[in-house]
């Protein structure tokens, strides 16, 4: 976070219109802000502390960073359980692909056996 932050940054940071900040520092409640020049126009320079000092800004309100790495660790989280979730998947396709081979095996026995009835029908025909 920025130690100084003109007025459009604070009214993004404590949440209050443009207008608002411009009457707190009017009314004096940011003490250590100054007045700028560029070019031709004047910016506010507002002390980060100041906000918190006039009760702006809550001092545990989380930074742009602590959210940051609060999105991170979930962002982990999610990714550690789709891994468990991917590796659970491929081990049932793993089974799956068994079963189906199990049932390859089966159909070609049955196969050998028709194979074998007929065999044996057309010898007991020759035969018999």
């Amino acid at each position: 976070m920025k130690d100084y932050l003109n007025i459009n940054e604070a009214a993004k940071v404590t949440g209050l219109s443009i207008p608002t900040i411009r009457a707190k520092l009017a009314k004096g409640l940011l003490p250590n802000a100054s007045q700028i020049a560029e070019g031709k126009r004047k910016l506010w320079r507002i002390p980060f502390n100041d906000l918190i000092a006039a009760g702006l800004i809550d001092k545990t309100t989380p930074s742009d960073q602590d959210k940051a790495d609060n999105r991170a660790s979930a962002l982990e989280l999610e990714v550690e359980r789709l891994t468990t979730e991917l590796e659970h998947t491929k081990e049932l396709l793993r089974r799956a692909d068994e079963q189906i081979e199990d049932y390859r095996l089966l159909y070609r026995g049955l196969e050998t056996r028709q194979v074998q009835e007929q065999r044996r029908s057309l010898w007991q025909r020759l035969r018999g």
